[in-house]
């Protein structure tokens, strides 16, 4: 291919790839080879949870530096099936959401096991109301939680686990 048609061929392409693959800008927290990455799109918070484990993963918001009142997601993968719930922690416990008579609106939902890492990628909304809403909307601040076991059992306590505060 002589050079004046490579470079117009990827002049060309260029705009097409940049339209499909427009995201919303994503942010990144990382803390001991756990990381989380986020970002806001159509009123929905959109989230990456990775770790190095197999077991469940965990991240959850609270609007006090306090664990007990914590919302979270909370999900496996097992043979290639991720699934997940809408948790609140009441220490030493957690409850699902939906049990104690609120609604979970977990979408967008996908997993991944490689290499003994697992990835959890969800969506919640932004802005929720009922008993237990959480304000999770852009320039948010909120009390974080990243958390996971080894053990792909939701009762099993976790492995790690680390609280920060940040800005949605």
């Amino acid at each position: 291919m002589h050079r004046r048609t490579f470079l117009a061929t990827v002049a060309l392409s260029t705009p097409n790839a940049m339209a499909v693959n427009e995201t919303p800008p994503r942010r990144r927290v990382e803390l001991d080879d756990t990381t989380f990455a986020w970002w806001h799109q159509d009123a929905r918070l959109f989230g990456e949870l990775s770790a190095p484990t197999e077991g469940w993963l965990a991240v959850g918001f609270n609007n006090e530096a306090t664990l007990r009142g914590t919302r979270f997601v909370i999900g496996v993968i097992n043979h290639n099936i991720t699934l997940a719930q809408w948790h609140i922690a009441d220490p030493p416990n957690h409850h699902p959401i939906r049990g104690l008579g609120g609604l979970s609106d977990i979408r967008d939902l996908q997993g991944e096991i490689r290499y003994g890492r697992s990835t959890l990628a969800f969506s919640l909304p932004a802005h929720s109301t009922g008993r237990f809403a959480i304000d999770l909307s852009p320039d948010r601040s909120v009390h974080m939680m990243l958390a996971w076991s080894h053990h792909k059992n939701f009762q099993h306590h976790s492995a790690w686990r680390r609280h920060i505060d940040l800005i949605l």
